[in-house]
Order: structure tokens, then sequence, then C-alpha cells
């Protein structure tokens, strides 16, 4: 029987919407096991690729299930890859194009990814990342997350249990009371109306006992090659680097998972995440001076979970 020609527009127009729908969801779940965007953006062109081809009756479950072990496989290749690194490693900054800091609501993109959380998951393995980000960000049963990864309800609930343990105890170090979340919104504003006034010192204050600054620089520039532990010695270094190229400039850029500080400075640009406890005080400060890894995406294409 000859197919009828009008079909095939109708056919292809479905998987388009398809794709259009579950691009932008599948993109930020892959970053937030990766905490690379270029990466994740190949591995869910990688998923598309192979749901066309197979053309299943579920494609958003299909997706989800393809795009996480495609994320965990390749973030084995990437865990390859940081051994020869320069310094430390940070996931992607990943900034909105509009420069509006209402642009999550303009464009409905506010979502589950935090730039903290992001972080604190790239210390466990491949497959507890995507446990973490599935079960506690993203909200999925067990039931649901052992489907994705072609295990057991306990065993995934076990290996879920070993992953919190394992983050808690990443984040001793930082002393927080409750939960490390990246800072947003008028919080955000209010610490870089607070720097660009000189008040450093009452920045400082607001750091807690145990705050940590990473730096990611990646050969670019000079900076700290090793994490910086507590108040004191963070104040010390931002005094040195102040009087060395002056007092930055900051501003405010939205984004994936965080509200950056973007700090412009005599020598360079550099975007800032802030993480805070619960209690409201600073528990770490992640600084990406690597070109590139500050990225930009249109907001539009990023979609929500």
């Amino acid at each position: 029987m000859e197919q009828n020609r009008s079909d095939v527009p109708e056919v292809s127009g479905r998987w388009d919407e398809i794709f259009a729908r579950h691009t932008p969801r599948l993109t930020r779940l892959a970053y937030q096991v990766l905490g690379d965007w270029h990466r994740s953006e190949d591995v869910v062109q990688e998923a598309m690729l192979r749901c066309e081809e197979h053309k299943p009756d579920n494609p958003a479950a299909w997706l989800s299930t393809v795009t996480v072990r495609l994320a965990i496989d390749e973030a084995r290749v990437l865990e390859r890859s940081k051994e020869n690194y320069v310094g430390e490693w940070l996931p992607d900054f990943v900034a909105w194009a509009a420069a509006d800091t209402n642009v999550e609501e303009e464009f409905d993109v506010r979502d589950d990814v935090d730039s903290a959380i992001t972080r604190l998951v790239q210390g466990l393995s491949p497959v507890d990342r995507a446990v973490i980000v599935l079960m506690d960000v993203m909200g999925f049963p067990s039931a649901d997350v052992a489907h994705l990864l072609s295990g057991t309800p306990a065993s995934v609930r076990q290996r879920a249990s070993r992953a919190r343990a394992k983050l808690r105890k990443l984040t001793d170090q930082q002393k927080p009371q409750g939960d490390v979340r990246a800072v947003r919104g008028k919080d955000v504003r209010d610490l870089a109306a607070l720097l660009n006034e000189g008040k450093l010192e009452e920045f400082v204050s607001r750091l807690s006992e145990g705050a940590v600054l990473w730096t990611d620089f990646g050969g670019h520039g000079r900076a700290a090659r090793r994490p910086i532990f507590g108040a004191e010695r963070i104040r010390r270094f931002l005094i040195g680097i102040f009087s060395k190229y002056g007092l930055p400039q900051f501003s405010v850029r939205s984004g994936v998972g965080a509200d950056f500080l973007v700090a412009e400075s005599s020598d360079m640009e550099r975007w800032v995440v802030i993480e805070q406890d619960w209690a409201g005080r600073i528990v770490g400060v992640q600084v990406q001076q690597n070109p590139e890894k500050r990225l930009v995406a249109e907001p539009s294409s990023c979609g929500k979970f």
C-alpha cells in the first residue's frame, strides 16, 4: 500500500515537537551529572538521534533513560580528563543571554538546578551523582530511578543513602547549618552593592568559620591552585587581590543554577557563585576565572524541569 505523502510532514513535525519540548529538560539533567554544558548538549543530541531511530512509544521516559546512561558514561570519560586539569575544577557557569535578572520569571525557566549542589555532587561517582540528581533534586521515586539505571529500588535506596552520607562529609569542612545552596535574587544584588561600596570587612563578617573559596582558572592568569579554607584566610586572599588589581566592579547576571556575581577587574573578568546555609551564612565561594567555562545560553531554549 502506498504511503500517504501527507503523513510524512505530520510524523516529522511530531518528532520536532518532542525534541523541542524535552531538549532543555534533558540538557539540564545531564549538566547536573557532568558539570560540563557542552558535553551535556552532546549527550542530549546523541539521545535524540537514537530516539528518532528507535521511535519509542513513550519518548519522554525513553529519552530520560538514555540521557542518564549516556551522561554516566561521559562522566567517566570526563573524570579521566580532569586528572590533567590545571588547578581546581568547577562546573561550567552558564548565564542567560538576557541581562535582566528577572529573566527566570519572564521565560518561566526557574528550575531545581543549584550551582552549590552541582559542585558538591562532582565529588561522587558518576552513578551516585545520577541517583542524587534524580531522587533528591528532581524528586523521582526509587522505583523510577531503578528502571533508569537497570537496578532494583532497594539497591537504589542503599546507594542514595551512602551518597548522601558522603555529601554530608564533603560539606563538613564548610561547617554549614543545614543544607548548602547557591545565593539568588535580592541577596546576590545586596552583596554586589555591598562590595561596590568597598565594604569588604562586612562581606567577610558574613563568612562562616569554615567557609571555602575555590578558583577554577584552567591556566588562564594567576590564581590559587588549591581551595582556601577559613574566613580569615579568604579575607587575606581578597585583600591581596584587590590591592594588586583594584576593587572590581560588581554586577549580577542570572543563569543556570545561580545568580552570578560578575567581578570586572583591571586584569580580567571573573564570575562568582556564593553558597550559603539555611542560617544565611556564606559557606562557599566559587570563582570561575576560566573564560572557556563561562558560557551563555538563550533562556527560551533552556526550559525547566
